[in-house]
């Protein structure tokens, strides 16, 4: 795990090597064991590492292969004892014990091809001097992040944006489109290759660029997507929850793997305490007198207290807890600091609650931590999933398993109930009408009633907008095609990006067993009911870890992840949130009305209903604004 940096000369008296020093200085907390740098005479290569594997000198970035191949890599390899023993067989030979090393031989024995043989995370620079070719590529589910920004004088290429601003050429400039698309549709971002910064881009999950030194081209292609997956299952539920079981404590078992101490994020919810109880079991069966520690984010604030959950896992377990206690203070206190290490705004005040899980990991001195990204994405855990199931029963004409599934939701979330009637109704109308003429309708019909929508918000929204994010979220039928919008568009980038810059602002390595390719494309081609049966969700998972999990876990039906108690939090503190807003306002004032906006927000305060997420969505950008001194013009 670490924090990479390259840039790429269009001739060679443009070549500066202090460029790539300076990026690296910015990103220390990625790396703070070691540094290195390689030169040729039209790139520059560096690295900040983190020490996970093999932490002797041997480890060092870049990392030459035959003589030929220059490396810096971000990431980690988990089958990398399986490839090295692989690859040992056909005559490879190997002087370090760690992973990149591996990394190297692999695309020196199938090229481009040796993507598919791994399994982990990564993001990697590898230069061929003898061709001289740069190859980049991402993972499959973009856990760790890969930027690229074409200057004057070439092509560079980072972990964190924050690194381009030690460019000599870099003007931090608003890409005022995919700003309106996160304050509009509550913090989303990384749906596209596009970020928040004109110019900046990044290679997408499960993509490569190929750049040629000799014409000086570069080419981005796709070498993963999961609807590429797509197979027939032909398993019974029983024997698909084995199967569960099985890959799932594999998958933690790769993950494991380290030479520094391994802890575990645990919230209460099903996906964090089924990976503290295999990774539990798994400890004890290999090493018993290992102390396996985990880090919980804490507050006793009605629904949001989660502490029962943990303590059941924490029994059944005997872990070692250590809890943080996010608080409203750490709103204004921290802002600034986790908006500049997230390179870009944040929807929501969890994220200061995983801040402060990964600064309690470090200080316990937990390098590598277990996190459960990723299981509400393919595993249907959102509330979203439960609407497509509905849609993909009433348009398969399933309408006897639709009926039996709406009266246990009602028992099951009786406070939704209405809301799936309406959206069959709108499926329906939506077979006949094109869905762009329905949202209009809709648009028409709130500006009849003289309702507020968030486009009002904005000044000129129609002329600002793109609707990028509109077109890439199209209403979904079935339960794979609203996993692949999950997983590749809408929700998994935006939270990766979130657990890597939280937990390397710490020097600390994350890891997520849930996206162990296996696992996913297993979980995608299951039938839907094993997902979701009769309204319950994760149903295959539930069954498949039913055994090591405290039935407190596997009976819960709400979900919170590393929830805060936000919208109690604001009301308590209304009058000093308003002023944030206002602040925010006047920063955005080229973009938004802040009459409306504020007339708004004190009308849900007076009202005690619930609080617009678009107020923080504000409140960050203009915090985000601020920090890097980006210039907005429309």
């Amino acid at each position: 795990m670490c924090g990479i940096a390259g840039k790429i000369y269009t001739y060679t008296n443009q070549f500066q090597a202090n460029e790539v020093q300076c990026m690296l200085s910015v990103i220390n907390h990625r790396g703070p064991n070691d540094v290195g740098t390689y030169y040729d005479d039209r790139i520059a290569l560096g690295q900040k590492r983190l020490s996970i594997v093999d932490l002797s000198s041997d480890g060092r970035q870049p990392m030459c292969y035959g003589g030929r191949y220059q490396i810096v890599y971000n990431g980690e390899v988990y089958n990398y004892l399986e490839l090295r023993d692989e690859l040992a067989q056909m005559g490879y030979t190997f002087a370090t014990k760690t992973d990149t090393e591996v990394l190297l031989a692999a695309y020196a024995h199938w090229g481009e091809a040796c993507l598919d043989h791994l399994n982990g995370m990564w993001a990697f620079i590898i230069y061929d001097e003898q061709e001289k070719t740069v190859f980049c590529a991402r993972d499959r589910f973009g856990v760790k992040p890969l930027y690229y920004y074409q200057t004057d004088s070439g092509i560079a290429f980072a972990s964190e944006i924050k690194e381009f601003t030690l460019l000599d050429d870099w003007e931090a400039v608003g890409n005022i489109p995919r700003i309106v698309d996160f304050i509009m549709n509550n913090g989303m971002h990384d749906f596209s290759n596009e970020t928040l910064f004109k110019g900046v881009f990044q290679i997408r999950p499960g993509e490569s660029m190929l750049v040629d030194l000799n014409s000086n081209s570069q080419e981005i292609n796709t070498w993963y997507h999961l609807k590429d997956k797509q197979k027939k299952c032909t398993l019974s539920f029983e024997e698909a929850s084995k199967q569960f079981h099985d890959l799932f404590e594999d998958a933690v078992r790769l993950r494991l793997r380290s030479d520094v101490k391994v802890g575990s994020c645990l919230s209460g919810g099903l996906d964090s305490s089924s990976i503290v109880c295999v990774m539990n079991q798994l400890l004890k069966r290999n090493s018993p007198d290992v102390k396996q520690e985990v880090v919980f984010a804490s507050n006793h604030v009605g629904k949001y207290d989660e502490s029962a959950y943990m303590e059941a896992v924490v029994k059944k377990t005997g872990v070692v807890k250590h809890t943080v206690e996010p608080s409203f203070r750490e709103i204004v206190e921290k802002l600034d600091e986790i908006v500049w290490h997230q390179d870009e705004p944040f929807g929501s005040t969890s994220i200061i609650a995983q801040w402060d899980v990964y600064e309690k990991a470090h200080e316990a001195g937990l390098t590598v931590m277990l996190d459960g990204q990723g299981a509400d994405e393919y595993l249907a855990g959102y509330t979203s999933f439960q609407r497509v199931y509905f849609r993909e029963l009433l348009t398969s004409f399933e309408l006897k398993k639709l009926r039996r599934s709406l009266k246990q939701y009602k028992q099951l979330y009786h406070n939704y109930y209405y809301s799936p009637y309406r959206d069959l109704v709108e499926t329906l109308i939506g077979r006949l009408i094109p869905e762009r003429w329905i949202q209009r309708a809709k648009e028409s019909l709130k500006h009849m009633t003289g309702k507020a929508t968030r486009a009002d918000y904005f000044k000129n929204y129609y002329l600002i907008s793109d609707n990028v994010y509109s077109q890439v979220r199209k209403t979904a039928i079935s339960l794979r095609d609203e996993t692949i919008s999950e997983m590749i568009h809408t929700s998994l980038p935006k939270l990766v990006h979130h657990q890597d810059r939280n937990a390397m602002a710490h020097s600390v390595e994350s890891r997520a067993p849930f996206l162990d390719y296996r696992l996913v494309e297993f979980v995608f081609n299951l039938p839907s009911d094993y997902k979701i049966h009769l309204c319950v969700t994760k149903y295959v998972q539930r069954r498949g870890l039913s055994s090591i999990l405290p039935s407190l876990i596997t009976e819960r039906m709400d979900k919170l992840g590393f929830a805060t108690p936000e919208e109690v939090w604001i009301k308590e503190n209304s009058a000093q949130y308003r002023d944030l807003l206002e602040k925010a306002c006047d920063c955005l004032s080229i973009l938004i009305s802040k009459e409306r906006i504020l007339m708004d927000f004190d009308a849900q305060i007076q009202r005690d209903s619930s609080i617009d997420s678009i107020f923080w969505c504000i409140i960050c950008t203009a915090a985000w604004v601020r920090r890097f001194n980006v210039k907005l013009a429309v």
